[in-house]
């Protein structure tokens, strides 16, 4: 059934077909999400004009839908113009029955809506997520007299100046939409290619008319993602969302000649090197002079890169900055090195300078972070990579180097880009796509040996040592040195996590975080106020003082998407009691395990003649924990927090 809304005038209707299904669960129904996208031919070189338009419905007052609408473009690259916006309210609210909306007056004409603009637009230069930019704008507005029944329309149009940099077009964005559409019509002149992502349930047609040629997507009664509101590390949206990406792969230009675009891997890297290319050009004998200094006393050439690598990554501080072109073509060498800051492109580039000085194979790498799902061979574009980092080669293998982590270990990718494509660059005309390695589990080991101790006054005690490896130990060290406190121990206490919230940490000898190496140790005393359980003469004591992955159970009924990991994790504990003499007997829990490929623990205990030993170990070999394991998951992690749970009884002589 159709159900008509009269739009601003009586002609005007919007068709929201399919609607009501949507009112019981949604604040807010996308009625249309759409965008026409032309090329044309301007100077010999393609540009896009993007008009965008949407209308939401909303089936409440004071609706939990985010209001606030933000357009982002760049100065450089793009052009914002003829933002409007208006919310049409309408007299007759939607019933039941799925009745019309318009309100009928006794004459039989549609009652009046009303029609309120939106009026303050603010225009800004933005910062976002850690990221400076000084040509990134947004154009910031609230969605006005927003009440049941009320429709917010939005148009806009974008402008986009660079043929390389078409926006891709999300079907939705988490909310019901009854229809969406993507159309772009370009000359026969321009070659296109594009891919849908997340589903197979759209429609495409191809139309031409007078040289012009068309395509739409459309899709219709898109659902209602469903977040989990239990789980803060969803998925990028890329991951998960329909959506489109769209390419120009080449066109004809004034001499009547092919130019090439995008058209595959290979032009992409061509785009990408020329960017290098342009580079600015200055005189670098200060750091040739002081490189060479640097490494005098290395004597292989893995020490050479190690020696380089720690001192950017002391030395010269993250500063994503993007203005113009400079989002794409990274900063001069003697630039980062003098300023003692960069963006990833800037400590890449300084980074593979100062290796090449040392008389070491570097090179430039573009990547895209595991926030982005594509390889390069679906989408050779600047959709795909959104990094630089730089590699060396050693002993015939390819080691990445991305300081943009201070705390990462010299040979160990950073978390974010683990297993994903690496566009390595080689020559002006050669370059090799790899895939960055997956650091094992036993390399990122999280080794934790205690003495317990329980005095004459029921207070328990211990001495632990920590030794934290790989990817741990950058870890550690980044949630320590971030953390602000003025508590030195109660900081580190907060880091450790052990026992209860009372622990109290004294006589720590702890490594210098900032000082690389391939293992960070950590001493200390700490003490567990209140920790033992007493009913007459037995006493409860438990021995699993760091609780990893304590019921962390997936939330199989909201949870939608794969779960991801840091990276790949190895736990081993070992908890060493020390009996008191006035304990006749120890009662020790059952042992617990659950094996899988892709992920395990075991929690056994053992006596040392009067004294007990717990060993427990847990590992995960999987960067991403798979929709279709969860169940498997769920039943470990109830394993293993139900043996957290255990205790020793103690017996005390009568």
């Amino acid at each position: 059934m159709y159900v008509f809304l009269p739009f601003i005038s009586i002609s005007q209707v919007l068709d929201t077909n399919g609607i009501h299904k949507y009112l019981s669960n949604s604040d807010a129904v996308y009625l249309k999400n759409q965008v026409f996208a032309r090329i044309k031919i301007k100077h010999g070189r393609p540009i896009i004009e993007e008009s965008n338009h949407e209308e939401v419905f909303f089936t409440k007052s004071n609706p939990y839908f985010n209001t606030s609408k933000v357009i982002y473009f760049t100065g450089k690259f793009e052009e914002l113009k003829d933002v409007n916006s208006y919310t049409t309210v309408y007299r007759k609210h939607l019933n039941s029955n799925n009745s019309d909306l318009g309100e009928n007056s006794e004459n039989g004409e549609i009652a009046e809506n009303i029609v309120t603009k939106v009026k303050n637009f603010q225009y800004k230069d933005e910062t976002s997520n850690g990221i400076f930019y000084d040509d990134l704008k947004s154009c910031r507005f609230s969605l006005v007299n927003l009440q049941a029944n009320a429709v917010a329309t939005t148009d806009y149009m974008l402008k986009v100046n660079e043929p390389e940099l078409l926006n891709k077009f999300y079907f939705s964005n988490g909310n019901p939409v009854l229809k969406s559409e993507y159309q772009i019509s370009f000359p026969k002149t321009v070659g296109l290619k594009w891919r849908v992502f997340n589903t197979t349930n759209f429609k495409f047609s191809e139309s031409e008319k007078d040289g012009i040629v068309t395509y739409k997507w459309s899709m219709s009664n898109i659902d209602k993602v469903k977040y989990s509101l239990a789980e803060n590390d969803e998925l990028p949206r890329s991951y998960f969302l329909p959506h489109i990406i769209v390419r120009i792969t080449n066109y004809i230009g004034k001499a009547g000649d092919s130019i090439p675009v995008l058209s595959n891997p290979k032009q992409f890297y061509k785009w990408g090197f020329n960017l290098l290319s342009q580079m600015e050009k200055k005189d670098n004998n200060e750091l040739k002079n002081f490189t060479l200094k640097l490494i005098e006393n290395s004597k292989s050439d893995s020490a050479k890169a190690r020696v380089i690598f720690q001192w950017v990554q002391k030395n010269i501080d993250y500063i994503a900055f993007e203005s113009g072109w400079t989002g794409f073509i990274p900063d001069c060498d003697i630039n980062v090195f003098n300023k003692k800051y960069g963006d990833c492109k800037g400590m890449a580039n300084l980074i593979v300078s100062m290796l090449r000085f040392a008389g070491l194979n570097a090179h430039h790498v573009w990547l895209g972070t595991r926030d982005l799902p594509y390889k390069f061979e679906e989408v050779p574009a600047p959709n795909s990579c959104n990094h630089m980092i730089a590699s060396v080669e050693l002993n015939g293998q390819f080691v990445f180097l991305d300081a943009t982590n201070k705390y990462v270990p010299f040979g160990f990718p950073t978390g974010f880009t683990q297993g994903k494509e690496a566009m390595i660059e080689i020559s002006p005309d050669l370059f090799k796509i790899v895939k960055v390695p997956i650091v094992p589990s036993r390399l990122n080991l999280y080794s934790d040996t205690t003495t317990l101790y329980i005095d004459s006054s029921g207070l328990v005690s211990g001495h632990s040592l920590i030794q934290m490896h790989g990817l741990q130990r950058s870890n550690f060290t980044y949630n320590y040195l971030e953390l602000n406190s003025k508590d030195y121990f109660k900081l580190f206490s907060k880091c450790v996590e052990k026992g209860n919230e009372k622990m109290s940490v004294s006589n720590l000898f702890i490594d210098d975080p900032l000082v690389q190496s391939d293992v960070l140790k950590a001493q200390y005393d700490f003490t567990l106020p209140d920790y033992l359980r007493v009913n007459g003469n037995e006493t409860y004591l438990n021995l699993n003082l760091a609780k990893v992955y304590n019921n962390l159970i997936i939330d199989t009924i909201h949870r939608f998407t794969d779960k991801p990991f840091s990276f790949l994790t190895n736990y081993e504990f070992v908890t060493k009691f020390k009996t008191p003499n006035n304990i006749e007997a120890v009662i020790l829990p059952t042992n617990s395990n659950f094996e899988d490929e892709k992920f395990r623990y075991s929690v056994k205990y053992e006596r040392l003649g009067n004294d007990v030993l717990m060993k427990t170990s847990i590992e995960v070999n999987q960067l991403y924990l798979m929709r279709r394991d969860f169940s498997k998951w769920n039943k470990m992690i109830k394993q293993l927090s139900s043996a957290y749970k255990t205790n020793l009884i103690l017996k005390k002589q009568l």
